[in-house]
């Protein structure tokens, strides 16, 4: 994938994480709405100085702004954020989450061979 469509990619991601529509994004951004829509549609041509602008506004390095990441990191930020919302919870609900996962665990981890 080229950088205009990671960006493009990016753009769309960080509004699913933030639940903010593209209109909402540009304004906490304060960048033009057209230039948002350009930029998530990966048609435009970022300069170096916009693509810092947008990894700034972002919270991302330029690099992770531009690059695609490759499937394990995605998996490793996936647990990054489960551990974050577990950590979050109250002790009593952690400790029902804990033994909930370790009976998820071993569902997932029994021979389907054997529970027929």
């Amino acid at each position: 994938m080229g950088i205009r469509s990671n960006i493009a990619e990016k753009v769309r991601q960080i509004m699913n994480e933030r639940q903010k529509s593209l209109a909402e994004l540009a304004e906490e951004w304060d960048i033009p709405l057209s230039s948002l829509k350009s930029y998530a549609s990966g048609s435009s041509n970022l300069r170096a100085d916009t693509i810092e602008m947008l990894a700034s506004k972002s919270g991302l390095t330029p690099a992770e702004l531009i690059s695609q990441l490759p499937e394990e990191w995605k998996r490793a930020q996936a647990t990054v954020r489960a551990a974050e919302l577990f950590g979050n919870l109250p002790a009593v609900r952690q400790a029902e989450g804990i033994e909930l996962f370790l009976r998820l665990v071993a569902l997932f981890s029994s021979d389907p061979d054997q529970d027929g």
